[in-house]
């Protein structure tokens, strides 16, 4: 007998818990039902429609979130376009499982034969954390604390190494009771100079300075973008051609140019308009862009998760990396779904 549907009482979706690499932040995404696979799919018109679409996909799919992050705006500010990329494996997971089919092709010319390999992703992934991020290491602690099995050998050396440099300083901290003598005091100094407690500093809120070679005047300030400037981005210049897109994902980490009044910091022009900071850059020195981009992968771009492992070939034993996209791969996924 046909009733009213009112939803499944008995339905439980897969949930994984994620700890995002950049800003620390624990979520838990759970895999996503066939509405939301299918409007993923009819997004995939423009890469900013597509982008807008998949940020509030994965928001409406997390069971679990930080206190702080209460509505989507909350959420677009506080995960960086680098800690998504970790919300997305945990979603590909959870809803199209963790084993993947490859078909590698080898790269020494005198084999170039493709092969068939199956992986799961799980073994294949790797985080290098925001060594500042506070939160990553609390939230890291909590989750290994629960699971023992999630312990990660690199994060707990990271982790203990930093709680011994401040277990040291406090204990190298000397009282006098009687007056000091100057080569006592030289001496305190001396220790407390060599053990400095770490800097914690929010990735979000840090901002890095390069003064260009072409001009003692104009500074270039990299940040590292979070999804509400992807958004930002895309309404204010929706690029749909994809050398629109590589220019914009350039742009993307500078959150303004300076120019100043010789070598003094009186600032004499600020551009932080996207497509103000998009007319100046395409100005710059061609030189000017690499010492950028490779500023920026020191500061922030070296943070982040990826999906690699090694590989053999059967043919001629070829030795290679194999690395997965994992945004592509579930794009990939959502289409042939």
């Amino acid at each position: 007998m046909s009733s009213v549907f009112r939803g499944f009482k008995s339905l439980k979706y897969p949930v994984f818990t994620v700890i995002t690499p950049q800003t620390g932040l624990q979520f838990d995404v759970r895999g996503l039902n066939v509405s939301e696979v299918d409007k993923l799919k009819h997004s995939m018109v423009t890469p900013s429609k597509a982008t807008e679409i998949l940020n509030r996909t994965i928001w409406e799919s997390l069971d679990g979130k930080p206190e702080h992050i209460t509505k989507y705006e909350d959420f677009l500010k506080n995960v960086t376009t680098v800690d998504r990329e970790a919300l997305v494996y945990a979603s590909y997971v959870t809803t199209f499982g963790d084993k993947r089919d490859l078909v590698i092709e080898c790269r020494n010319p005198r084999c170039a034969k493709s092969d068939k390999t199956t992986v799961l992703l799980s073994k294949m992934f790797n985080i290098v954390p925001y060594p500042n991020s506070s939160s990553f290491k609390t939230s890291y602690k909590m989750a290994s604390s629960i699971d023992k099995t999630n312990n990660d050998p690199s994060l707990d050396n990271i982790i203990n190494r930093e709680e011994m440099v401040v277990n040291n300083t406090k204990k190298n901290k000397v009282k006098f009771v009687e007056e000091p003598k100057s080569e006592d005091i030289e001496s305190v100094n001396k220790n407390e100079k060599e053990i400095e407690e770490p800097v914690i500093e929010d990735i979000i809120s840090k901002r890095i300075e390069i003064q260009l070679p072409s001009s003692d005047q104009i500074y270039i300030i990299l940040k590292q973008p979070t999804l509400y400037d992807l958004e930002r981005m895309n309404r204010t210049l929706p690029f749909n051609k994809t050398e629109e897109i590589a220019i914009a994902s350039e742009i993307l980490m500078i959150d303004r140019i300076e120019e100043r009044y010789n070598t003094s910091k009186q600032i004499d022009m600020v551009l932080d308009a996207p497509e103000v900071i998009i007319e100046a850059y395409n100005t710059l020195p061609a030189g000017d862009r690499q010492i950028i981009y490779t500023t920026f992968n020191e500061e922030f771009g070296k943070y982040g998760m990826s999906l690699k492992s090694d590989w053999v070939c059967k043919n001629c034993g070829e030795k290679d990396t194999i690395e997965v996209d994992i945004t592509s791969y579930f794009f990939r996924m959502v289409m042939q779904s």
